[in-house]
C-alpha cells in the first residue's frame, strides 16, 4: 500500500517537484534522470531553475521584511538656548564655516597634499587589455582542443585558426609600436610562430577524413604546444621570451644559438 501511494503521489507532482523532492534526498543527477525517465540535461536544466526560484523567493522575502519594518529615526533631541546665544556647532560645520571664512586650517591642507604624493602613479598601456582578453581565450581554447585531439573541419584551419593568429600578430605589432616594445622579443610572438606551424603542418600532414563530401581531421598531440599554451595565458603582453616557457626543441636550439 505506500509503495502504490508514493507512485500515486509522483504521478501528481510536476517533473520539477520531482527533481526537487529527489535532490532534497541526495540523488545524483545521473540517478535523478534514470527514475524520472528524463535526460540529466533536463535534470541539470530543472536544477537550475530551482535554484532560481530559490534565489528569487529569498529577495521578495528580503524586500517583504523591508517594507513591513521601515526604519525609524531616533527623536533629536532639542535642548533650549539661552537667549542670545548661538547655538553650538558640530565639527563639520565648524570646518564649513572656517572655509566659507577662508581660514581653512593649514594642517589639513599639509595633510591633504601629503596624502596625495604618498599615491603611486599607475601606467596605462591602451588597448593591451581588451587584446589580452581575446588573445589567452583563444589559447585557452587551442590548448583544449590539442590536449584532448579534437575534430576540427579542414577548411576551418585556414579561415578560422590561421586567420585568428594572423589577425593577432598584427594587432601585436601595433601595441608594440605605439608602446615602445620589440615584439620579435616576446613571447607572445614565439607563441603566435608555434601556433601558425603547428596548424600549417597539421592541415599537410594530419590524416583527412571525408564525410559527406566534408573534410575533418583530428589535431595531432603536441604536449610542448600545449605547455606553452598554458604558460602562455598566465604571461603579461610585456614579457619576453625565456627558454623555460619555449617548447624542448625551440629551448634547445636557443641554447646551441648561445654557445
Amino acid at each position: 500500500m505506500e509503495n502504490s501511494n508514493t507512485v500515486e503521489n509522483s504521478n501528481t507532482l510536476t517533473v520539477k517537484e520531482q527533481v526537487d523532492r529527489l535532490r532534497r534526498k541526495n540523488r545524483s543527477i545521473r540517478d535523478i534522470a534514470k527514475a524520472l525517465g528524463v535526460t540529466k540535461y533536463t535534470v541539470e536544466k530543472t536544477l537550475k531553475e530551482l535554484e532560481s526560484d530559490s534565489v528569487r523567493d529569498s529577495l521578495q522575502t528580503l524586500d517583504s521584511d523591508a517594507v513591513s519594518e521601515p526604519r525609524t529615526l531616533p527623536p533629536v533631541a532639542q535642548t533650549a538656548q539661552p537667549e542670545g546665544q548661538k547655538p553650538q556647532q558640530t565639527g563639520d560645520e565648524t570646518l564649513l564655516q572656517a572655509a566659507l571664512d577662508g581660514d581653512f586650517p593649514q594642517e589639513k591642507r599639509q595633510d591633504t597634499t601629503r596624502t596625495s604624493d604618498k599615491e603611486p602613479k599607475k601606467t596605462f598601456f591602451q588597448g593591451v587589455f581588451p587584446f589580452m582578453m581575446r588573445y589567452t581565450q583563444y589559447l585557452k581554447t587551442l590548448q583544449r582542443d590539442v590536449s584532448q585531439q579534437r575534430i576540427v573541419w579542414l577548411h576551418s584551419i585556414n579561415s578560422k585558426h590561421l586567420k585568428q593568429i594572423d589577425e593577432f600578430s598584427l594587432r601585436a605589432q601595433a601595441l608594440c609600436k605605439q608602446h615602445g616594445a620589440q615584439y620579435d622579443n616576446l613571447l607572445l610572438s614565439e607563441v603566435l610562430r608555434a601556433s601558425e606551424s603547428y596548424l600549417k603542418d597539421a592541415a599537410q600532414t594530419a590524416p583527412v577524413q571525408d564525410t559527406f563530401g566534408f573534410k575533418w581531421l583530428k589535431f595531432p598531440a603536441n604536449p610542448d604546444l600545449v605547455n606553452l599554451c598554458k604558460s602562455a595565458q598566465l604571461s603579461d603582453f610585456f614579457l619576453e621570451t625565456h627558454s623555460s616557457c619555449l617548447p624542448t626543441e625551440q629551448a634547445e636550439a636557443m641554447a646551441k644559438e648561445g654557445d
